[in-house]
């Protein structure tokens, strides 16, 4: 666990609470200025009436993802993906590709085999790795047709994409199952490479108070 990112993640639960909490303080205080003067302005509010507050929070994907740094992260290879022997970065991809690089980097997912599975992985369990299979579904997904070639980086990363989809409904026991079978070449377990405690903070936030992580670079 990172101690300073899961730090900065609770502070920004906290100080969402103290929103919510002024809120509903300054909520009573409409009701009680507005019931001393309805007679000379005739305003009214009923305090039996539910009050509906909402309340969209962004939290910044260069806080999120570096929180979820797990155990094995620092110990893969220590290359550039992009280094890959033959390997290119198809342009019409390149924005994508560049964000890809980023969100890998802050979890430091490096090695290009360790990226493929760790995004396959996800896609085998959308629901249990959550909101992270939302973040690079959207930078996988193109209405473009993509060009099978091994060597395109942008394609092995769609494929696993796919692989990932394919293994959960071809073998709803063991999601996994195809990505350990297609990227073993890593040894790392996507719960090996993320803290799931974190990402479990993440899960709660975004399920109970409106939260989403977005990008606020780009």
């Amino acid at each position: 666990m990172m101690p300073a990112n899961l730090f900065k993640l609770a502070i920004l639960f906290l100080g969402f609470i103290g929103y919510l909490t002024g809120t509903k303080q300054s909520s009573r205080e409409l009701r009680s200025i507005a019931h001393n003067h309805r007679d000379r302005r005739s305003i009214y509010l009923n305090s039996k009436a539910p009050i509906l507050i909402a309340a969209f929070i962004t939290i910044p994907i260069s806080v999120a993802l570096p929180a979820l740094r797990g155990r094995s992260a620092r110990s893969q290879t220590e290359y550039n993906a992009t280094e890959v022997p033959y390997s290119y970065d198809d342009p019409l991809y390149s924005a994508q590709l560049q964000k890809i690089d980023i969100y890998m980097d802050y979890m430091e997912i490096r090695d290009d085999m360790c990226r493929q599975r760790f995004i396959c992985e996800v896609a085998s369990s959308p629901d249990t790795y959550s909101p992270l299979y939302g973040i690079f579904k959207k930078q996988l997904t193109t209405d473009l047709e993509v060009k099978k070639s091994y060597f395109s980086r942008f394609f092995r990363y769609y494929n696993a994409l796919i692989e990932g989809k394919k293994s959960a409904i071809q073998h709803p026991a063991n999601p996994t199952a195809i990505c350990h079978q297609l990227f073993g070449e890593c040894p790392n377990d996507i719960k090996e490479t993320i803290n799931m405690d974190v990402l479990h903070i993440m899960q709660f936030l975004t399920q109970k108070f409106h939260i989403e992580f977005a990008d606020t670079n780009f």
